[in-house]
């Protein structure tokens, strides 16, 4: 079997379906930075500050900056990664460790204020 007959795909970037990924990786932290920044500055009104009656709202608050932070974990990582072959965990290892960090703890944050929202509405109800 003679070489001529094999042909390699030379690719000198990601593939489409890549692209088309990192794209959407890097819309969800403009589109969720931007709403997610909204919806505390809206939590931040004089109409939320009387916690009082809303306790709720310190939860919440606190919910729309975790979500932010996870956005910039997973979602910009990737996009970086796949767009412009930066590896931002792997640049050195005390950004590897603040990644890895942000990446879990923003994420399990998240979930466990949802948690206390639920409880608290319980507890209150």
């Amino acid at each position: 079997m003679s070489d001529d007959n094999i042909t390699s795909k030379a690719t000198d970037g990601p593939s489409r379906a890549a692209e088309i990924a990192a794209y959407y990786s890097l819309t969800l932290v403009i589109v969720g930075t931007l709403l997610n920044a909204i919806t505390f500055i809206v939590l931040c009104r004089s109409t939320f500050r009387n916690t009082r009656t809303r306790p709720t709202l310190h939860y919440m608050r606190a919910m729309a900056i975790f979500d932010i932070l996870m956005l910039y974990g997973w979602n910009l990582g990737h996009y970086l990664a796949t767009m412009h072959g930066i590896d931002l965990q792997g640049l050195n290892i005390p950004l590897c460790r603040f990644y890895s960090f942000l990446n879990y703890f923003a994420a399990q944050s998240s979930a466990w204020l949802r948690v206390f929202v639920c409880l608290d509405r319980l507890v209150t109800a």
